[in-house]
């Protein structure tokens, strides 16, 4: 499921809507019609989300046996102690295609000092 998907699931289980939701934090309507869009919100906003819907960051990113399964485990179990941020770069690894993981590691192999072999 998409990340506005299970956006607008987790709304609709509390009976709200999301631009409403949004313009209530703060933010202009334009903020729903980006996400609409396909925009993912900054950090600080996913967190500000979550924390007004009583849910985990992961949950705005769980795919359909994610979700179901959350609904009967705890978050906190789920992610093993992960923080959100730990959980939304994981979440962003995993859509990535092989040569995108691949240019990713070797950045942050050579920042660490790490020459690793990509093929290794």
């Amino acid at each position: 499921m998409a990340f506005k998907d299970n956006l607008k699931r987790i709304l609709e289980e509390q009976g709200k809507k999301l631009t409403p939701f949004l313009v209530g934090l703060g933010y202009s309507p334009s903020k729903a019609t980006a996400i609409n869009q396909g925009q993912i919100p900054t950090e600080k906003i996913l967190s500000q989300m979550a924390n007004e819907l009583g849910c985990s960051v992961a949950d705005f990113f769980a795919d359909d046996e994610t979700a179901e399964s959350a609904k009967k485990e705890p978050a906190s179990q789920m992610t093993g102690g992960l923080s959100d941020l730990q959980i939304q770069l994981i979440n962003m690894i995993l859509q990535m295609s092989e040569p995108e993981a691949a240019v990713l590691l070797a950045a942050l192999s050579a920042q660490k000092g790490l020459h690793r072999p990509l093929d290794a």
